[in-house]
This record gives structure tokens, sequence and C-alpha cells, in this order.
């Protein structure tokens, strides 16, 4: 099972300040079609989500953060949302880079 890696100063949980240490937590990516029954509103290519069962994941404040491979070599998702209640067994939804790449390709020249 590989885990990747969300980091933040988002909160640690619902309705709590923001954290003055940059934290992270591991969570799994989860198949497209188990994060599109959760939200089946959002384009399934856009969407990258991860598994929040261990019970630990991002939290609001923590958007735009980096989701990253375990071993730190590969950025694959940038933290986009939680539903409702950070603790919740819902999954976190997460830009997928592949999706954006050829735009941040053009806005920054590399």
């Amino acid at each position: 099972m590989k885990w990747n890696v969300a980091s933040g100063w988002g909160s640690t949980y619902t309705d709590s300040p923001t954290s003055t240490n940059l934290r992270y937590t591991y969570l799994r990516t989860i198949r497209t079609r188990f994060c599109t029954a959760f939200f089946p509103q959002l384009p399934p290519n856009a969407i990258l989500c991860a598994s929040t069962l261990r019970g630990s994941s991002t939290c609001h404040g923590d958007s735009g953060g980096p989701l990253v491979t375990s071993d730190g070599s590969r950025l694959i998702g940038i933290s986009s949302f939680v539903t409702g209640n950070c603790e919740s067994r819902f999954p976190a939804g997460f830009t997928r880079i592949t999706h954006v790449r050829d735009w941040i390709n053009r806005m920054t020249g590399i």
C-alpha cells in the first residue's frame, strides 16, 4: 500500500485555529470511481481524492498545500477541499497536478 504525504498549517480539527507549526499526515489516494461517488459534481480528471480512514486529514487552512509521494520525489496534488467536518470519513480533495500541468508550464515558463 502506497501512502502519500499532505502538509500544511491548517486546523488540526474542525473549528480550531490554524497551526503555528507545519504539520503533515499520510494519506492514500483512492480510485476515481470512489471519489466521484462522493463528489459526482466534480470533473473526475481534475480531482484526486485521498482516504482519511486513519483519522487524519487535511483541514481548513491547508488549501494550496502539497500532496507528494511518500519519498517526496513527486508533487501529485494540491490541497483543494475537505468535506465540512475535517474528522469525517469522507475523502479529502486535491487538484490533480497532471490536469493542470500544461497551465503551470505556460504560467511559469518551466
